[in-house]
């Protein structure tokens, strides 16, 4: 597939609208505002249900920024425990981020206070995710659903090794 070529204003307005959300999901957007006493910001960032399908236009209207106009699909969340003994080491790493790239969705793994790209490797091994760690699985697009159903999947039967719970 070619890859479209991305202003760069177009590619700074879309990270910014992504962390914001990234950080509106965990709830540290409002803690963030609140520190730095921007607190009509923050009370108008609480007052948007994150399950709202307008909460992004929501959000980027408080900061006065013009949201993207491309549907971005549904998101799609679930959390997990990792089941395997020996935790999310370069194999089980490799085998979640290839799984993850077989869907169009954007992919994040949440753990540990650390969030990263689920079809990165290095992502996943940086996490520290070893037995019994909870991790939240968010998935964005079409195929969103399919995504974290599979992906949770995967962890639920301990990767397909022999020692899990």
């Amino acid at each position: 597939m070619a890859q479209k070529n991305i202003a760069t204003e177009e590619l700074r307005r879309r990270f910014i609208i992504d962390c914001a959300m990234k950080y509106f999901r965990s709830g540290e957007l409002v803690a963030w505002l609140s520190a730095r006493n921007y607190d009509d910001a923050a009370t108008l960032i609480r007052s948007i249900d994150a399950n709202d399908p307008e909460a992004e236009s929501k959000v980027c209207a408080v900061f006065g920024v013009e949201r993207d106009k491309t549907p971005r699909g549904a998101i799609v969340e679930a959390t997990a425990t990792i089941t395997n003994l020996t935790g999310l080491h370069a194999l089980t790493a490799t085998k979640f981020a290839q799984k993850a790239a077989t869907f169009q969705s954007k992919v994040q793994i949440n753990a540990n206070g650390k969030s990263g790209d689920a079809k990165s490797v290095l992502n996943l091994m940086s996490m520290g995710i070893i037995y019994g760690t909870e991790l939240k699985i968010v998935a964005e697009g079409e195929d969103a659903e399919h995504a974290v159903k599979e992906l949770k999947a995967l962890i639920d039967a301990g990767f397909g090794e022999e020692y899990y719970d």
